[in-house]
């Protein structure tokens, strides 16, 4: 078996040194990075006309990819979406604090009955 104890030639790691070295590359942007980027970026005239659809006759002037992202959400809410309900709700009110109440208790005392096969086990 390869993996057997004080195996050296099968283990996959060295103990103590990383497994990326470098880090993450300096030019590679994050998932957040790049959903911001494009969330500041202009929406197409095609989007633009969905979303104005479905607002009717609200001003909306110049529209970014996050506005249009944030007014499709808030339309899916008003349709009775839960998630999207829940969605804003959480970022307008923030999440509600969940605590977890944590019991002890004392250990049971027995008491002793008089008969030694019993009490003793």
């Amino acid at each position: 078996m390869p993996f057997e104890k004080g195996n050296t030639v099968g283990n996959k790691f060295i103990k103590g040194q990383s497994g990326n070295p470098d880090g993450r590359p300096k030019n590679k942007q994050s998932i957040p990075d790049m959903l911001k980027r494009i969330g500041e970026e202009d929406v197409s005239t095609k989007i633009h006309g969905n979303v104005k659809k479905l607002f009717g006759q609200v001003e909306m002037g110049d529209l970014t990819m996050m506005e249009a992202v944030m007014r499709m959400t808030m339309m899916y809410a008003i349709q009775g979406k839960p998630w999207a309900v829940q969605f804003i709700a959480d970022r307008l009110e923030g999440k509600p604090r969940q605590t977890i109440d944590i019991e002890t208790h004392e250990p049971i005392q027995l008491i002793k009955t008089g008969i030694d096969n019993f009490d003793n086990g």
